[in-house]
Parts: C-alpha cells; sequence; structure tokens
C-alpha cells in the first residue's frame, strides 16, 4: 500500500542472512527507505499474506521486537 515511486525502493531479506537466509528473490522484497528503517529501527515487522503480498505492519504490543520474525519465504510449489 505504500505509494512512494519504485526508485525509492531498497532490498530487504525476509529471513535475515544472520538467521540463515539466502539472497535469492524469494526471500527478498523491495521497500522504501521509510518502511526499510521502520523494520529494522520502529519496531515494525513483515507479514506475508497467503497470496504473497508482504505488508508491513507494527508489531503487536504484546511482542517484543526481539520475539517478532520475519515471514516464511513463499514454497516452491
Amino acid at each position: 500500500g505504500c505509494h512512494r515511486p519504485a526508485s525509492w525502493g531498497e532490498v530487504h531479506h525476509l529471513r535475515h542472512w544472520a538467521q540463515g537466509g539466502v539472497t535469492d528473490l524469494a526471500n527478498l522484497v523491495t521497500i522504501c527507505r521509510a518502511h526499510h528503517w521502520k523494520v529494522h529501527e520502529g519496531g515494525w515487522q513483515l507479514i506475508r499474506s497467503d497470496e504473497g503480498v508482504v505488508a508491513v505492519a507494527p508489531v503487536p504490543s504484546d511482542l517484543s521486537p526481539a520475539r517478532a520474525r520475519a515471514p516464511d519465504p513463499p514454497s516452491a510449489a
């Protein structure tokens, strides 16, 4: 739902490389700088829908950012 131009996008690993995430298209998403900052510094998380759409949302107040997890990569069906 972000309306920033695609040229403002930055690549983000869905499963961080330090946690075994690979650098391939199935594990990458392009998000704008503002939303990328929210994921890394603002306590937000990426959520993948059943249709494969990735959204940025605040971590629920009962979860600390340390307990929030990245979405699972899409299945290779």
